[in-house]
């Protein structure tokens, strides 16, 4: 069994629900993972390991010394959850800004921080299309320092590269070998999940938790300028997470209107999207011929 079990999302396949739903509560191991809103992430072993793999904060001796007094401690597995672990660099940003560090900057040190520990690296995948489209949603405040189109994004972006599933296969399998768990995306949202010591099957729907509202031939995305609370939201975090939150919700928003891609868009991305979803069937094939040959 893996002394730790690293989940690196990818944005939106249901990552959120995942840990909501299924990390958090989970007894057999101890979640170090990120919480809802993030300015909740208060786990002192999470945040070193954390500000090291994101910004390169700090050293890897310090980060195996924490994960290894916290194994030690907890007596179980580990299980840390973090999407933007995946995220790639956004252009427009100056450097040692946290967005504009590379995807595979932050594995390099993700995989030195991992070195000594029996580790298991978990991925989430979700078909093509609606993972581009939502993730050009989700991230128009940073889309807007770009400059580029929705084909460039996909076709070139370093963000973007997380769904172009073929080669983003070989990058994660540079960093962290090749029996990397493939988690599918309808089987999340379905609360039917398995992987080496873990089983998860929900007794009910699972809610949609990042949802944007739907607009004729769009959707709706608000896009948070200011939260004016956040300091006081920050100091009541590690002792009044409630309050914390509810001060984090006050916010100063922009809604936006998303238009949805039209056939031109898509069919430029024709040749990508059918390479990239052959390649995530076939790495989920594969994930479930490992569990057949490796039972849970």
């Amino acid at each position: 069994m893996p002394q730790i079990y690293v989940h690196i999302g990818l944005p939106k396949t249901a990552t959120t629900t995942l840990q909501t739903h299924a990390f958090q509560h989970h007894n057999g191991w101890a979640y170090l993972g990120t919480c809802t809103p993030r300015l909740l992430n208060a786990d002192p072993t999470f945040k070193v390991l954390e500000a090291y793999v994101q910004r390169g904060e700090g050293s890897v001796s310090v980060v195996h010394e924490a994960l290894a007094n916290r194994l030690e401690r907890e007596g179980k597995p580990l299980m840390v959850s973090e999407e933007n672990f995946s995220l790639g660099a956004f252009q427009g940003y100056p450097s040692g800004h946290p967005l504009s560090e590379t995807r595979s900057a932050k594995w390099a040190r993700l995989a030195q921080a991992m070195e000594p520990f029996r580790s298991l690296t978990l991925v989430s995948l979700r078909p093509f299309r609606a993972s581009v489209f939502s993730a050009y949603v989700e991230y128009q405040e940073q889309w807007s320092k770009d400059g580029r189109g929705p084909v460039d994004l996909v076709k070139q972006g370093d963000v973007m590269g997380m769904y172009r599933t073929s080669t983003f296969r070989e990058e994660v399998a540079s960093h962290f070998g090749a029996d990397v768990h493939a988690l599918a995306f309808e089987d999340v949202i379905k609360g039917d999940v398995a992987f080496p010591g873990f089983r998860w099957d929900s007794e009910g729907n699972i809610p949609n938790t990042r949802q944007h509202p739907r607009a004729e031939g769009g959707v709706i995305r608000e896009v948070v300028r200011k939260r004016p609370l956040m300091p006081l939201a920050r100091a009541a975090a590690p002792s009044m997470p409630g309050l914390a939150q509810a001060l984090w919700r006050v916010r100063w928003a922009e809604r936006v209107m998303v238009q949805r891609w039209d056939e031109e868009i898509w069919e430029a991305l024709s040749e990508l999207e059918a390479e990239s979803e052959a390649a995530r069937e076939a790495w989920l094939r594969s994930t479930v011929a490992t569990e057949q040959d490796q039972p849970v």
